[in-house]
């Protein structure tokens, strides 16, 4: 029996796709139990991501990933993965073709809707449009999710300029060090300034310090 495990990602999540594996992965784990035989019979596992963001490059809307090997033969189909990039998806109303169409149209333009398109009448969406009442969003809860959104971006940024800080500290402090051993060694400073990509200023100051010990 497989159990599914589906995702709707509105705000932009890093490691999309190794926090899919992950969570998979425990649903796989926790199928084992301590104290019983256990002969690894596992049921497969389907893991269905819809974002609302784009992770990959190309423009396929739609990828999908199992445990195969490297000519492509499937090897286990214990773990089952379906990335869908919404935004990707754009198709018009009227281009609607397939059950999957329907749904990603309705997945992605639902809460720009007023109305159920004719195109879904009699067919398995109807509940779905009913359940969700085609309710826009009031402009206190769009606000709620813009404020979401800038948060977790500030965050990403405040975290990648403390990262950037780091490794250039970093990068300054082993030039420095090389620095003192190529004075040590008595090399000219222009040789020094062009090997380090330290300034004449700051390598005069080294040999400063080194004078004084």
């Amino acid at each position: 029996q497989r159990r599914f495990i589906i995702e709707v990602q509105i705000l932009f999540q890093e490691n999309i796709v190794n926090r899919s594996i992950y969570y998979a992965s425990q649903t796989i784990i926790a199928q084992g139990r301590r104290g019983k035989k256990y002969n690894y019979e596992l049921n497969p596992v389907v893991t269905v991501v819809f974002m609302e963001f784009n992770v990959f490059a190309d423009d396929r809307y739609i990828r999908r990933a199992k445990l195969r090997e490297i000519n492509g033969s499937c090897i286990s189909d214990t773990l089952s993965f379906a990335f869908v990039e919404l935004p990707k998806f754009n198709k018009p109303l009227d281009e609607l073709e397939t059950t999957l169409d329907k749904a990603l149209y309705a997945l992605k333009n639902m809460k720009n809707m007023t109305q159920m398109p004719k195109q879904y009448a009699n067919t398995v969406f109807e509940l779905l449009f009913s359940t969700a009442k085609l309710a826009k969003l009031s402009k206190e809860e769009q606000n709620m999710i813009d404020e979401a959104q800038k948060a977790k971006w500030d965050e990403y940024a405040i975290h990648k300029a403390s990262v950037d800080t780091g490794l250039q500290q970093g990068r300054d402090q082993r030039s420095r060090e090389i620095a003192k051993k190529m004075l040590l060694k008595h090399k000219p400073i222009e040789e020094i300034t062009e090997f380090t990509e330290l300034s004449e200023a700051d390598v005069l100051a080294i040999k400063a310090d080194l004078d004084k010990t």
